[in-house]
C-alpha cells in the first residue's frame, strides 16, 4: 500500500514537471507568434510611406544589433557596474578586467574576491540585461532617427513623438524588440502614423546567457580553474611545490621568476581548455585531461574558449620566503659525529614545502559565427587549495567596518621622494592605504603637490603604507585618532643591467663564472630587499641604502660522499590567511623519509659584506658588477667545512672587491 503510494506521487511529480514544462514551451511559442504576427501588420504601410518605414527599421535594427554585441562583450552589462573598490597598486583588481593597457575595454567579473576577502556573484539576472538594452536603445535610437529630415528635401513631413516603452524579449537564438513612438509621415494627400516599430536581432544571447551560467556554476561548486592550476604547480618543474632532494647545494629560487614562470604556464595551459560536446572535437585521447564535461547538450555550434594573460593583474605570494628569494629547508641528522652532521645537514639535503596564494583572471568566451559572449571570473588559490572563504561572517562583518567608518582625525600626508643630491621633492600618484591591526584600508592617490588629504579610520599606531610603480615602498606610523600632518618617503628604484665576477681566493684572479656555476646575492636593507640568481637574474632593483649582503657560489663536484638514509621531521611556517592579510602563522610538520644517496655539488665560495649604495651611483650608472670569492671544489669534509668558514671571513681578504657602478 505505502509502496503504490510513493509510486503514485513519483507519477504525479513527473506529470507536474511535464506539465509546468509544456506551459513553458507553449507560452514562448504564443509570445513568438504574436510579435511575428504584429510585426507583420506594422510592415504594411502605403507605397509611398515605405522608404521612410524602412529607414525607421534600419535605424532599430543598428542600434538594437549595437545593443546585443555590447551587453554580449561586457559580461551582460551595457554600462558597466561601479567599483567600489577601484583597482590600485595595492589591489591589482576590482569587478572588471581590462582586456588591454591603453584601450577603455573591459568585461565585468562575474564572480571574484574583493580586497576584503569576500567572494562577490556579480552574474547579472535575464531581466536586468532586457532592461539595459532598453536602455540603450532609448537612448541611442533618436540620435539616428534625426536623419529622417533628410526625408523632407523629398517632400515629406515627418512629426516624431517622445520614445515610451521598450519591450526586450531574448530568447535562445534572436531578441526582438518592440518600441512604442508614434511617428506621423504626411507625403502629398497621405497621412500616416506608424505606432510601433519592431526588430528582431538574430543572435543567440539568451542560449549563450544560458550556457555561460551553467558554466559559471559549475566553476563555483567544482573549482575546475583552480583544480587545474593546483596541478602545474606540481607538474611543473619550475614551480617549487613540495619534494625533497638529495643535492648538496641549496635549493633556490627567484620569487621574481618563478611568478614569470607561472604567468607563462598559466598562458600556455588556460587557452588549451575546452568544453567537451561544444564545437571542439578531441583530435587525440592524450589531450583529454583538457576537457571540460558539457552541461546540457546545447553547445554543439557554440566555440568555448578560456583564455589568461599574463599581461593581466596576477596576485601571488609564496611561503616561506626570505624576501624575494624562495629556499628549500635543509634537514639536520643527529650523527653522531659533529663535522658529518653538520656537513649533512648543511649541504646535502634538501627538502621544501611552499604555500601558494594566487589570484588571476580568465576570460571565457562563447562565440559562433556571428555572436561573441563572454564573462570573466577570478581564479583563487588559498593555501594550496581552491578558494573558500575561511573567515567566520563576524569576522568579515568586522573587518569591513574598520575602513568604512572614519572616525579619525584629518589626516594630511605629503608624498615625497628623493633626488640624487638628497634634496626631497613632492612626488603625486602614489597610492596610500593604511593598515589597522590586520585590515588594509585604501585611502587614495596623492595629488599633484604629493599631498592627500583625508578623514582616516580611528586607530591606534597605524601605519599608513605609500606605493607607486618605480619606487619602494614608504610607510610611517602614527595614531590617526587626531589631526595630524605627516609625511611618506619613497625611495626610487633603480633597475641595472648585472654582471658577475668570481675572484679566485688563493690567486686574487678574476673571472667570469663557469656554466657549471649558480651565484647567489642577497641584499637586505632595514627597509628593501632582493635577491639575484646568476645566471637566471640578468638584472637587479636597487635603492639607495644601507645593504648587508650574503653571497655564495655552488658548483658540481668532483667526488663523492655517501650519505646514510634516515627519518626526519620537517616543520614550516605557513600563513593561516589568504596571502598573508590575516597577520597570523601556523605550523605544519610532516615526516620525511631520506633515503641514502651521493653528493652531486656543494657550496665552493662566497662572502658576506656589508656596503653602503648611494643615490649618485644608482642614478648615473647603467649597470653594476658585483663579485665575491671562489675556491675549488674542496674534496675532504675538513675542506667543505673550511669553505663555509671562509665565507664569514672572505670580505676581509685584501683580494675581495665591492660593487661597482659602471
Amino acid at each position: 500500500m505505502r509502496k503504490g503510494q510513493v509510486t503514485a506521487f513519483i507519477i504525479l511529480g513527473i506529470l507536474i514537471v511535464a506539465v509546468v514544462g509544456a506551459a513553458f514551451y507553449f507560452r514562448n511559442q504564443l509570445i513568438r507568434s504574436s510579435f511575428q504576427s504584429d510585426r507583420e501588420r506594422a510592415a504594411i504601410v502605403p507605397d509611398q510611406i515605405r522608404p521612410v518605414k524602412l529607414y525607421i527599421d534600419h535605424c532599430l535594427e543598428t542600434v538594437s544589433n549595437d545593443a546585443v554585441d555590447l551587453v554580449g562583450f561586457q559580461g551582460g552589462y551595457v554600462e558597466l557596474p561601479e567599483d567600489n573598490l577601484p583597482s590600485s597598486t595595492t589591489n591589482p583588481f576590482s569587478n572588471k578586467l581590462k582586456l588591454s593597457k591603453g584601450s577603455s575595454a573591459s568585461v565585468a567579473y562575474w564572480s571574484y574576491q574583493a580586497a576584503n576577502g569576500i567572494r562577490v556573484n556579480n552574474i547579472p539576472e535575464q531581466e536586468n540585461i532586457e532592461g539595459s538594452i532598453s536602455g540603450y536603445i532609448t537612448v541611442n535610437l533618436n540620435d539616428c532617427l534625426n536623419d529622417l529630415n533628410s526625408f523632407e528635401d523629398q517632400g515629406y513631413n515627418i512629426t516624431r513623438n517622445g520614445i515610451g516603452n521598450v519591450d526586450v524579449r531574448m530568447l535562445d537564438n534572436d531578441v526582438e524588440v518592440i518600441v512604442e513612438q508614434p511617428i506621423i509621415v504626411r507625403y502629398k494627400d497621405i497621412d500616416f502614423t506608424i505606432n510601433k516599430h519592431y526588430t528582431d536581432v538574430q543572435k543567440p544571447l539568451g542560449r549563450f546567457y544560458d550556457l555561460a551560467k551553467q558554466l559559471a556554476d559549475n566553476e563555483e561548486n567544482a573549482y575546475f580553474l583552480e583544480e587545474k592550476t593546483i596541478d602545474m604547480l606540481v607538474v611543473y618543474d619550475e614551480l617549487p611545490y613540495s619534494d625533497t632532494d638529495f643535492s648538496c647545494s641549496p635549493r633556490i629560487w627567484s620569487k621574481s621568476q618563478v611568478e614569470k614562470d607561472l604567468k607563462d604556464i598559466l598562458q600556455d595551459n588556460i587557452i588549451a581548455l575546452r568544453v567537451r560536446d561544444s564545437s571542439y572535437q578531441l583530435a587525440d585521447d592524450a589531450n583529454g585531461y583538457f576537457e571540460i564535461e558539457g552541461l546540457d547538450g546545447r553547445y554543439q555550434d557554440a566555440s568555448i574558449r578560456f583564455r589568461y594573460s599574463k599581461d593581466w593583474p596576477t596576485q601571488l605570494e609564496i611561503e616561506p620566503s626570505d624576501g624575494e628569494l624562495l629556499k628549500g629547508q635543509n634537514l639536520n641528522q643527529d650523527t653522531g659525529n659533529d663535522l658529518e652532521g653538520f656537513l649533512t645537514s648543511l649541504f646535502c639535503i634538501n627538502d621544501y614545502h611552499f604555500v601558494y596564494d594566487i589570484k588571476y583572471p580568465v576570460l571565457v568566451t562563447f562565440s559562433n559565427e556571428d555572436y561573441i559572449f563572454q564573462y570573466a571570473t577570478q581564479v583563487v588559490i588559498d593555501n594550496n587549495q581552491p578558494r573558500e572563504n575561511l573567515l567566520g561572517e563576524e569576522e568579515i562583518i568586522k573587518t569591513g567596518e574598520i575602513c568604512s567608518i572614519r572616525n579619525g582625525g584629518e589626516i594630511t600626508i605629503d608624498t615625497v621622494t628623493e633626488r640624487p643630491d638628497g634634496s626631497l621633492i613632492p612626488l603625486d600618484n602614489v597610492d596610500v592605504s593604511y593598515k589597522c591591526i590586520t585590515t588594509t584600508c585604501n585611502i587614495g592617490l596623492s595629488d599633484r603637490a604629493g599631498k592627500i588629504q583625508a578623514e582616516f579610520p580611528g586607530c591606534v599606531n597605524g601605519v599608513a603604507i605609500g606605493k607607486k610603480d618605480g619606487y619602494g615602498t614608504g610607510k610611517t606610523v602614527f595614531s590617526s585618532t587626531q589631526d595630524i600632518e605627516t609625511s611618506l618617503l619613497l625611495k626610487p628604484a633603480y633597475t641595472k643591467k648585472l654582471d658577475v665576477r668570481l675572484i679566485d681566493r688563493n690567486t686574487g684572479q678574476e673571472r667570469q663564472p663557469f656554466g657549471s656555476e649558480q651565484i647567489v646575492f642577497e641584499f637586505t636593507s632595514q627597509d628593501y630587499s632582493t635577491s639575484v640568481v646568476w645566471p637566471d637574474n640578468k638584472e637587479i632593483k636597487l635603492m639607495p641604502g644601507s645593504y648587508s649582503v650574503s653571497s655564495y657560489v655552488i658548483g658540481s663536484s668532483t667526488w663523492d660522499i655517501k650519505i646514510a638514509s634516515r627519518k626526519v621531521e620537517h616543520c614550516v611556517e605557513v600563513p593561516n590567511g589568504f596571502l598573508g592579510i590575516f597577520g597570523s602563522k601556523k605550523e605544519e610538520c610532516r615526516p620525511v623519509d631520506v633515503p641514502g644517496t651521493t653528493l652531486d655539488s656543494a657550496i665552493k665560495g662566497g662572502a658576506n659584506f656589508h656596503v653602503d649604495i648611494r643615490h649618485a651611483e644608482l642614478a648615473f650608472s647603467n649597470n653594476v658588477i658585483l663579485y665575491t670569492m671562489v675556491e675549488n671544489v674542496p674534496g675532504t669534509y675538513d675542506g667543505l667545512a673550511q669553505v663555509y668558514e671562509n665565507i664569514e671571513t672572505n670580505s676581509q681578504n685584501p683580494r675581495f672587491r665591492y660593487p661597482r657602478f659602471e
